[in-house]
């Protein structure tokens, strides 16, 4: 994400080559290294290709207990064209107490680097840990170029910035897009060249409107101009490419709007025996006992809640499980509204406390692929794992393993559950399974909350591949498994099974409120598949329901986002009587 410039620079690697250079930046979101369960372990990465020549490889980190247990890893493909800048975050699931030592590795075609890092991680209320260090700092080691990169004031640059008219980021009507532009020109001299942008659709590319500027800049100086871009013909989704070519600097990026967004839609991909493909997979799972496990764990327990470790048997007779909270304050024979929280791809879900609810935070199968339960061989991946066969697929499963998180608060009511005021919440996968849960048991959701949801459109998604600029899992892993089965599989064999899981086949039926938010720097979620499924919702609950953007963002959501998403669920489930759904 974009909205990080606050931020001081933590760690940093640099190679050189005549007077240019390749730069790489790596800054944790929180100034003092120290995260939570409520913050998330965020890094930013900033790679500047001074170079005419492309960059490629691998980022990769390594998390480590302080003995040097190593505890996560992952690795990332990397691009940067020539003389392009690259930005993305890594979000690092982590579910431990403690201090821990982050490795980053770079290998691209002309840099070689290490950066180590120290951060704190708690649970709960943050805690203030007393280490004597600015854990944001980190070493850097570097294998070829100089140790520290030079400061961006004495090498001098131009800071483009476009700022949308409209703070979401969107149009409605006939007027004009119009983008406040600041440029600064941070050299020691005066520079001249051309400003260009282009407006594109978002989905297949096209070019819709085009501009070129001459411009000056004093050295040491500051412009403001205003872009007045005339409405697209079409509603949707668009990308601004805004390119700087001056005397010595070559820079372009990247902004999104969009235009009459609530008329944005797509076809529907559904199979014609969708419906009957599902009532199967619920009789399935209605056969299979679930033998209901509770345990109170005293380590996740405090003050205010009880958590308990709980399991159950789901469909192919999987074992699943979960952590329940219940407020200490739920008084014997009174019902509490509950929370149902899905978890995001590969992601283990921890004790999630939420004051006035019931918490169940549910961990299905595939998210830990060393389970004894549902093993994964470690050369394959969840998004594609046993695809080529529907009924074999690992989402079949997935999906009815949330169906039966929520059978559980609903035959657990002894617990202080009330059935009837029942939301179901996630972001990225989890806002997927969120919209599922919500379309095949639409009697028992009283209000969805769904966050970036992915494999909204996967049609759409992959249509996108070219315009889209960061790096997203779904393209990579998709793309290697079709490679591996080159001959035997294709990506229209790969659409034509997904379409009984892509998300918007289940809107339709969601008979709840919904709380959705897409963000227009977001690979893994593109926000036209986002509004692609919000506008197929039953017109009452469209009505009835919103959806926030945010331009600046990319897979991750504001906090005052996340400050309103809990008065949406007082509102909906604490503060109102339970209201009857349009049929």
């Amino acid at each position: 994400m974009l909205l990080l410039s606050f931020m001081m620079i933590a760690g940093s690697a640099a190679a050189k080559s005549g007077e240019k250079d390749v730069e790489v930046t790596i800054t944790p979101k929180e100034k003092n290294g120290s995260f939570s369960d409520k913050t998330k372990v965020l890094y930013l990465l900033k790679i500047k290709n001074g170079l005419a020549q492309e960059q490629i490889g691998t980022v990769s980190y390594t998390v480590s207990m302080e003995g040097g247990k190593e505890i996560s890893n992952r690795t990332y493909d990397i691009k940067v064209p020539g003389n392009k800048k690259y930005e993305t975050e890594f979000s690092i699931p982590h579910n431990y107490e403690g201090v821990f030592d982050i490795s980053f590795q770079i290998q691209l075609t002309n840099i070689t680097s290490k950066l180590d890092f120290r951060f704190a991680y708690s649970i709960g209320k943050k805690q203030k840990f007393n280490s004597g260090k600015d854990l944001s700092k980190a070493k850097t080691v570097p294998v070829e170029g100089p140790e520290e990169a030079k400061a961006a004031e004495d090498e001098g640059e131009i800071i483009v910035k476009l700022t949308p008219a409209h703070k979401n980021g969107t149009w409605l009507g006939p007027g004009q897009i119009n983008y406040a532009v600041r440029l600064q020109n941070k050299y020691k001299e005066a520079q001249e060249g051309t400003l260009a942008y282009t407006v594109k659709d978002a989905v297949k590319g096209t070019l819709v409107f085009e501009k070129t500027y001459d411009i000056r800049l004093k050295k040491k100086s500051i412009k403001n101009l205003t872009f007045k871009i005339d409405p697209p013909p079409l509603p949707g989704i668009y990308n601004i490419d805004l390119a700087i070519n001056t005397t010595s600097y070559d820079d372009t990026v990247h902004y999104t709007f969009g235009y009459e967004v609530d008329q944005i839609n797509s076809p529907f991909h559904k199979p014609d025996d969708f419906d009957e493909f599902w009532k199967k997979a619920l009789d399935e799972l209605a056969q299979v006992n679930p033998a209901y496990k509770i345990e109170e764990s005293e380590s996740k327990s405090n003050e205010e809640y009880k958590a308990f470790r709980i399991e159950m048997t789901s469909l192919e007779n999987v074992r699943i499980w979960g952590w329940l909270t219940v407020p200490r304050t739920i008084l014997k024979g009174k019902k509490y509204p509950a929370v149902l929280i899905f978890p995001g791809y590969q992601v283990m879900m921890k004790p999630l406390f939420f004051h006035d609810f019931i918490g169940l935070s549910l961990n299905v199968r595939g998210m830990d692929k060393s389970s004894e339960a549902y093993p994964i061989p470690k050369e394959d991946e969840i998004l594609t794992f046993h695809v080529q066969d529907p009924l074999k697929y690992i989402y079949r499963g997935i999906y009815m393993d949330c169906i039966r998180g929520l059978d559980f608060l609903r035959a657990n009511q002894e617990m202080g559950v009330d059935p009837d005021r029942i939301t179901v919440l996630g972001g990225s996968q989890g806002a997927a399974l969120s919209l599922v849960v919500a379309g095949l048991r639409n009697k028992q959701i009283q209000t969805c909350i769904a966050d970036v949801p992915i494999y909204c459109d996967m049609h759409a998604n992959l249509e996108m591949e070219p315009q889209i600029k960061e790096e997203a899992f779904t393209f990579k892993y998709i793309n290697r498994f079709l490679d591996k089965n080159k001959g035997s599989f294709t990506k229209e064999d790969f659409l034509q099974n997904f379409s009984y899981f892509e998300v918007q086949n289940f809107v339709p039926n969601i008979r709840c409120t919904v709380l959705m938010a897409a963000c227009f720097r977001d690979a893994l979620a593109p926000p036209p598949t986002v509004f692609y499924a919000f506008n197929k919702l039953h017109p009452w609950v469209h009505q009835n329901s919103e959806i926030y953007t945010f331009p600046e963002f990319a897979h991750a959501i504001p906090d005052v986002h996340n400050l309103f998403k809990n008065t949406w669920m007082y509102e909906k489930l604490v503060n109102s009587t339970k209201k009857k759904k349009h049929g």
